[in-house]
């Protein structure tokens, strides 16, 4: 069984100059993946803070309102441009599966690279998350998807990794004149001095469990000469991503959409943040 590639290493769909096609069936179509979810962790349940002697401890004061409560819905979607059968019947270079099976992954493009089959278009969450720059880098997405050539149909690839960010959303910063901890909504007015970027931070999670994490989320300080007060946290979803059937040899969804659902609470023990094992300087 061999599984290839990713998409970076394919060639274009494109055809070669001077290359006639008398067939009508697209070499790709575009498809919505979808994650929906629900808060299960927030900072309330794992800040962590530096005190005045440098040690971390479990922060169990009070903390203004949280833009995240648990509960709250959350949703990532993302159009994506797939190969179809017709590619890899005639133009596919990669070794062929004995299993029909194809595993890949795609990816948003940086901005300026010519556009290629097999590629994340745009991608968006529900608010109060919003993409944002790391220094000056773009946010990008990748979602892990299988193709099935006995059947025609993707699915997403559960053992792939999903991996999107950066993203400037809710966190808090330590006012160390009052000793509280004010909301900040990763705007760059949040951060104490010009040499921070704003609280920003990625999601990440295993596709199979329907977890996904934003692990070691900053809270900065309001004096920069001061660590104390600093700390961090995480933010943990739950939830199912989905996936249309496509009829990949006409371009068209099939009528009646099959959906693969995957649960999990199961990762949630993965993403839980490690007492003690990273402090922030």
């Amino acid at each position: 069984m061999i599984r290839p590639v990713l998409f970076t290493a394919l060639m274009s769909f494109a055809l070669l100059p001077g290359q006639v096609r008398a067939e009508t069936v697209p070499l790709s179509q575009q498809i919505t993946i979808t994650y929906d979810a629900t808060v299960i962790q927030n900072a309330e349940d794992n800040l962590r803070v530096r005190l005045a002697d440098g040690t971390l401890t479990d922060y169990t004061g009070p903390l203004p309102d949280y833009p995240l409560q648990v509960g709250d819905s959350f949703t990532f979607t993302a159009t994506a441009q797939v190969p179809t059968q017709e590619f890899y019947d005639n133009f596919y270079a990669g070794p062929i599966a004995e299993d029909g099976i194809y595993e890949f992954a795609v990816s948003s493009l940086d901005p300026g690279t010519d556009p290629v089959t097999g590629y994340i278009e745009s991608f968006s969450v529900s608010t109060p998350l919003q993409p944002t720059l790391n220094f000056g880098q773009p946010t990008v997405a990748r979602v892990g998807l299988v193709y099935d050539y006995n059947t025609d149909t993707y699915y997403i690839d559960p053992d792939s990794s999903f991996n999107s960010g950066a993203y400037g959303g809710p966190g808090y910063i330590y006012d160390a004149a009052s000793g509280t901890y004010v909301p900040c909504s990763g705007a760059t007015g949040c951060t104490p001095s010009a040499a921070y970027d704003p609280v920003i931070f990625g999601l990440n999670g295993l596709q199979g469990t329907g977890s996904v994490g934003a692990l070691n989320i900053p809270v900065y300080s309001t004096d920069p000469f001061s660590a104390e007060g600093q700390g961090f946290f995480d933010l943990l979803f739950s939830g199912s991503w989905s996936l249309p059937t496509y009829s990949a040899s006409s371009g068209t969804p099939v009528p009646a959409p099959g959906m693969l659902v995957l649960f999990g609470l199961g990762a949630f023990g993965a993403f839980r943040l490690r007492k003690g094992q990273q402090a922030l300087a």
